[in-house]
């Protein structure tokens, strides 16, 4: 999460998991991200996230990775 990022969504869940939280962020106008992070705000607050898109991965709904295809800025989530 950064309060500079340029994709905004907002927490809809979090779980602590002893050492970092496992958290899902309802994007704006698209589909959830989940992630792991250190601090998280509560459900329901509003966030904005960065990503270093060779960081990222993406599984389908059955489980098989997805190839992630990156567009030039800004950044743009497949419909």
């Amino acid at each position: 999460m950064d309060a500079e990022g340029p994709i905004k969504g907002s927490i809809s869940q979090r779980v602590f998991q002893g050492e970092y939280y496992a958290v899902r962020v309802q994007l704006e106008n698209g589909p959830q991200l989940k992630m792991q992070v250190s601090d998280c705000p509560p459900v329901n607050t509003p966030v904005r996230v960065s990503m270093n898109a060779e960081a990222l991965c993406a599984w389908s709904s059955d489980g098989s990775p997805i190839d992630i295809k990156l567009k030039p800025q800004p950044f743009a989530i497949p419909a």
